[in-house]
């Protein structure tokens, strides 16, 4: 069904934007995710790693080399800042924020198939669409009211957005352009006006 006949279905276009917006939010706790599983690959890295090279360096070098006495006093620079971080990890609960990051962007991509896939449905008022969309619009609030609790930036909005924008090939309604980039965002107030930093940086600094 072409774009131009399911945006003058108000049912069709309805779904159609719950569609998009499930997508967008999708995008924004996909790079969440992405962001604490490196976070988190880090920390565990260093925990193994650095003892490990103390170790085959004592072995090797005996414990009054000069390469060992550096490699400790390295260790302990290292230790104390994996310490300072991981007690942190603990009390920002980075593990938890992984979990419900994962589990919200498979959530908002599934409903986001469901209400793209209900759009094009030949009949969007029958029993099966009826129960289809039913269903869906449950759980998209139940999802939202929990995603609301994870303060999301607007500048995380905004990239969420721009990519909904691009992976649909939409215009923006406030630029009138279509994204040709997410990564190289504009200075669309809308779409644009976010910086994005390396991954492993928090996310706040979408702004």
């Amino acid at each position: 069904m072409q774009i131009h006949a399911i945006e003058a279905d108000p049912i069709r276009k309805q779904s159609l934007d719950k569609s998009f917006q499930c997508f967008a939010t999708a995008i924004i706790f996909e790079r969440r995710f992405a962001v604490y599983q490196l976070r988190l690959r880090v920390l565990t890295y260093l925990g193994i790693v650095t003892p490990a090279v103390v170790g085959i360096t004592y072995v090797t070098y005996g414990d009054e080399s000069t390469l060992t006495l550096c490699f400790v006093a390295l260790a302990g620079i290292l230790g104390t800042i994996q310490l300072i971080v991981s007690l942190w990890a603990v009390v920002a609960r980075w593990d938890e924020e992984l979990e419900y990051s994962e589990e919200s962007s498979l959530e908002n991509r599934r409903l986001s198939l469901i209400f793209d896939t209900h759009a094009r449905m030949p009949e969007v008022s029958g029993a099966e669409a009826t129960v289809l969309v039913g269903n869906a619009n449950r759980d998209l609030e139940s999802l939202e009211a929990r995603d609301r609790l994870k303060s999301v930036s607007d500048g995380e909005k905004r990239y969420g957005y721009r990519a909904a924008l691009f992976e649909k090939d939409l215009v923006c309604k406030c630029c009138d352009k279509t994204p040709s980039s997410i990564e190289k965002p504009s200075d669309c107030k809308t779409c644009g006006c976010y910086r994005l930093l390396p991954l492993f940086t928090p996310i706040g600094a979408l702004r």
